[in-house]
């Protein structure tokens, strides 16, 4: 790291500036699997494992089921992974003369323990080479590479100003305030309870980031509601006159045009019904004509028996 980086001490220098949008982080409510693995050398086609642990996280949570064996070297330990893992041929000779059980037995119980749940790793991609290399070897069913997250890429995503010191699980745990003794590091039961530890941090991290961003909406909306209270406060009490003249503008604005339109609508009915009166009368009028027309002709054409009050109706008629 250059002098002119400043490194912050520790994740909560960083959270700010965490974009969960671009993290390949899944829901933490699942059943995860965390793994990790010891070989007897680098290279997943001229080696293989000799350790595997695992540790089960459920709801976010470490829940304390584990899965832990240790496999026959099936090739010559090279000095490295000797002194990384604090693991001999000589260790394995006396384990599996005292304690013995078959590498395939061992393999079947651990792909009945991950079952079709996800696995965390650091670095997932090398042992997830290691361990279906080893479970090809023993023709059992291998875990596809989707089923597979690196606790590594993770943490990089989530800070990736960091520098290229933090790749080493006990690096990340450090920055993590996850602090053990480094000396404890690279035996697969502890890494894989370490990792598990960081996967867990991963999720309180996002929990924490989900309520953030919930109390800001909530914030947000509650904002939104005092100004509009505000607002109606002021209008009511007159000291926003400016505000008030403009509402009362569009209110009049608003009834002047409503109040045309009434009396359009209530002039085109007056004209209406006056129509429909005078259409009415005429009728009317035509009726009469014809009626002191018929009794008219009856009068001239037959002669009609009538007494005086008949004679007198017929007669307002005409």
């Amino acid at each position: 790291m250059s002098s002119s980086e400043k490194k912050p001490k520790t994740y909560k220098d960083n959270l700010e500036i965490i974009d969960f949008s671009n993290i390949s982080l899944p829901s933490p409510i699942e059943r995860y699997i965390v793994v990790d693995t010891a070989t007897t050398g680098a290279n997943p086609k001229e080696n293989n494992i000799i350790e595997i642990a695992c540790v089960e996280i459920l709801r976010g949570k470490i829940t304390g089921n584990e899965f832990h064996a240790f496999l026959h070297p099936r090739y010559q330990m090279n000095s490295f992974s000797e002194q990384k893992t604090k693991l001999s041929s000589n260790f394995y000779e006396e384990y599996f003369n005292d304690v013995y059980f078959s590498d395939k037995k061992c393999l079947e119980n651990f792909r009945n323990f991950v079952g079709n749940n996800m696995i965390f790793a650091h670095n997932a991609m090398r042992d997830m080479e290691f361990i279906n290399n080893e479970l090809n070897y023993w023709n059992l069913k291998m875990i596809p590479k989707r089923n597979f997250y690196c606790t590594l890429k993770i943490f990089k995503e989530m800070f990736p100003n960091l520098s290229r010191n933090y790749c080493s699980l006990s690096k990340c745990c450090e920055y993590f305030e996850l602090l053990p003794p480094a000396e404890n590091y690279h035996s697969a039961i502890f890494d894989s309870f370490m990792a598990a530890r960081m996967v867990c941090k991963f999720f309180e991290i996002f929990n924490e980031f989900e309520k953030r961003k919930n109390d800001k909406l909530n914030v947000n909306k509650i904002e939104k509601f005092n100004d509009v209270n505000v607002r109606e406060n002021k209008i009511l009490n007159g000291d926003d006159n400016l505000v008030l003249q403009e509402d009362q503008s569009d209110f009049y604005d608003i009834n002047t045009s409503f109040e045309n339109d009434n009396n359009n609508n209530n002039n085109n009915s007056e004209n209406n019904n006056k129509n429909k009166i005078e259409d009415h009368k005429e009728n009317d009028d035509s009726l009469n004509d014809e009626n002191k027309k018929h009794f008219k002709q009856k009068l001239s054409d037959e002669p009609i028996d009538l007494d005086a009050n008949d004679l007198n109706d017929l007669m307002k008629d005409l």
